[in-house]
């Protein structure tokens, strides 16, 4: 079934006679008879037996007896009794009423008095007892409500859109932010028009789309969405002629749960189906409301029928999205059942504020029991009539008490694993019920739970007395870690070219950046390796990331300039007979591994005794030689350069050739600057 705004229609009021208990309440007036201490108890009776009165009870620590008599001999009766010797003084029982609440809003008041839609009602009297409790969430199943409205700014809890499948329950209509400006618009505060429940909070659960159409499975998860995360009321400005069990079921959910359902009745009084009922208005235990005038008569839009529970008013100034209102004469009054609903709702929320432990029942028959019929009756658009505020909170003051569910959680965020105590401060109540929202549950009264994976969770405590139970819940979020960033080098200090391992110790990641710092692309690697060509300071940068976030770890390399380092090698290559002599040829090999040249490099040969120099080559290079000694000069040798000298030597007997190299400049190591070979 497709769900419909219920803007713009009424419903018939059904007068029903007094029951005899109502009629004989109505017929008596009650008075306040003082005995003095010489009167015995069987003297009290026969004095007040003689005006036909009844006692009813009897003031505390003053024995003064409050006693009912018929209302048209309430006069003849006190002073009677005033007469009579024993009685100290007769009295009417008078009635004390609170001072009403005045209100500055100018949307809702005319010359300084509010307008009927809130003085019929007796709202300024009610809010003499209550404006609201912050404690109370009003959940507003529609098209979602503008949050940061001027007259709802502050009030606006975190919500739903299931149109839209996300958390962001804005409104694209119009409909749900003039419904919660009805319930819950700042009051007093100078601006646009006065809510019924100021300090209650309004839930955006957003069901029906920019048309202002929704489906019932979309109104039916609104509906338990609420009642799980703690609305104490529901209001629903919309309906359909169809009956869905799914919808129903939803319904009843929350009113398991201990949540005041309100429905708009519906607008078809001007087509023929006035009577029709709607749903979710017709369900059991939903207060259905009709749309009335000031002078309490049904709009001939309002559906009616004796499925309608109560009337209230079906026209008023509200608030509209983009932070306007809607105001008569132009652009003209919020109309509807849809505009009468949310009295009701609101009123709901005040009773709940002002007795905070009375169960849904209670509040309900509050409501429905203390609204009033037209006098004389007529035919009209509801079961109960008019809403009285200020009677309904009366009424539901001296409620029975039932469970209220609260709790308190030691942590409502962190990173995992997120272990939370719930603290339980329920009232009223024998048992328990806790969801956490991963899955798990306890029956505990105060549990401990951990959460093992991220996400955000509805933990709800359900407190029940074997009769009635009410939902508390609280948003747990919990991330992911977040990365850990650490890493080590093997070396942190060389001179260049400086080649350096890192080694990655990091946690909770799951992806690498590297910058060295020098200008170079970097690396994506977990643990990569990394030459540093120049001379210089360099920080090394780790950036890790995670689910959880991004961390960082820096170290420093320092670079010293680069050295040579001579490296030098010495190799017989033949050795053969020439004319009687023993020929041995050698090859000297002379290279720069270091990263910077050297300067004045010299290769000097040293033959064993019994050798002599037959030919040295240099490929061009100066050589001064002897006998037993030979010196070639290379000068500059490059980095990465090499050189060759070779020799033929002479020799009688097996010995060792030696052979070094020197240079002008500081080396990084002269280990490899000499080397020998034998001469055969």
């Amino acid at each position: 079934m497709r769900l419909r705004i219920c803007a713009l229609t009424l419903a018939t009021l059904i007068a029903l006679p007094l029951s005899p208990q109502v009629a004989a309440a109505a017929n008596t007036v009650r008075i306040l008879v003082h005995f003095d201490k010489h009167t015995g108890a069987a003297r009290q009776r026969a004095l007040i037996g003689r005006v036909g009165g009844h006692r009813v009870a009897t003031v505390p620590r003053l024995g003064t007896a409050i006693v009912r008599v018929p209302a048209v001999e309430k006069r003849q009766a006190i002073s009677l009794l005033r007469r009579q010797p024993g009685v100290a003084y007769a009295e009417t029982d008078g009635i004390v009423h609170a001072y009403a609440v005045s209100i500055n809003d100018p949307y809702s008041t005319s010359d300084s008095a509010p307008l009927w839609p809130l003085a019929d009602p007796l709202f300024p009297d009610a809010w003499s007892l209550t404006t609201g409790d912050s404690n109370v969430v009003v959940a507003v199943v529609d098209s979602g409500v503008q949050a940061d409205h001027p007259d709802l700014l502050g009030r606006v809890t975190p919500g739903y859109d299931f149109v839209n499948n996300d958390t962001n329950p804005a409104d694209d209509e119009g409909h749900g932010t003039a419904v919660a400006g009805i319930i819950a618009a700042q009051g007093n505060n100078g601006i646009g028009p006065a809510g019924i429940c100021w300090k209650c909070r309004i839930m955006p659960v957003k069901v029906l789309d920019s048309s202002g159409a929704g489906s019932d499975t979309d109104v039916a998860n609104g509906v338990i969405w609420a009642a799980d995360h703690g609305a104490d009321v529901i209001n629903m400005s919309l309906g359909g002629t169809s009956s869905s069990q799914t919808l129903a079921d939803a319904v009843g959910y929350a009113q398991g749960l201990g949540v005041v359902v309100v429905a708009a009745a519906g607008n078809d009084g001007e087509t023929g189906s006035a009577t029709t009922p709607n749903y979710p208005a017709a369900y059991s235990g939903v207060i259905a409301v009709g749309g009335v005038d000031k002078n309490e008569a049904r709009y001939s839009w309002s559906n009616h029928g004796a499925w309608v529970m109560v009337d209230a008013p079906g026209c008023t100034n509200t608030t509209w999205i983009n932070s306007l209102y809607v105001v008569a004469p132009e652009p003209g009054n919020f109309c509807g059942t849809s505009g009468a609903s949310p009295f009701v709702a609101g009123l709901a929320g005040l009773a709940r504020s002002y007795n905070l432990s009375a169960t849904a029942s209670s509040v309900v028959s509050s409501i429905e029991t203390t609204s009033q019929l037209p006098t004389p009756p007529t035919t009209g658009n509801s079961v109960h009539g008019s809403i009285d505020a200020n009677a309904a909170l009366e009424n539901v003051a001296t409620a029975p008490a039932g469970p209220l569910a609260s709790f308190a959680a030691s942590a409502v965020s962190g990173t995992l694993p997120l272990s939370v105590s719930f603290s339980n401060s329920s009232t009223n109540a024998t048992s328990y019920v806790w969801s956490f929202g991963d899955g798990a549950s306890s029956t505990a009264t105060s549990p401990s739970h951990t959460f093992t994976t991220a996400g955000s969770y509805n933990a709800t405590l359900i407190a029940s007395d074997g009769s009635s139970s009410r939902l508390a819940s609280e948003t747990i979020t919990v991330a992911e870690p977040p990365p850990r960033a650490t890493f080590a080098m093997s070396k942190d200090s060389g001179r260049a070219p400086l080649s350096v391992r890192f080694a990655n110790s990091s946690s909770n990641a799951s992806s690498y950046l590297w910058s060295y710092g020098d200008g170079s692309t970097g690396s994506s690697e977990a643990s990569p390796a990394h030459t540093f060509a120049k001379a210089g300071t360099y920080t090394v940068t780790l950036t890790a990331t995670g689910p959880g976030g991004q961390a960082t770890a820096r170290k420093t390399i320092t670079v010293s300039k680069p050295l040579p380092d001579l490296v030098l090698s010495l190799s017989r290559t033949a050795s053969r007979k020439v004319n009687g002599d023993r020929l041995s040829s050698f090859v000297a090999r002379l290279g720069n591994r270091g990263g910077a040249a050297d300067r004045g490099v010299k290769i000097t040969i040293t033959l064993p005794a019994g050798s002599s120099f037959k030919s040295v080559t240099s490929a061009g290079r100066g050589c001064t030689r002897t006998k037993h000694r030979a010196s070639c000069s290379f000068g500059t040798l490059s980095a990465a350069k090499n050189v060759k000298l070779r020799f033929v030597v002479a020799v009688t007997a097996r010995a060792n050739v030696r052979a070094t190299v020197s240079g002008k400049t500081t080396e990084i190591s002269l280990t490899n600057n000499a080397a020998n070979s034998k001469t055969r």
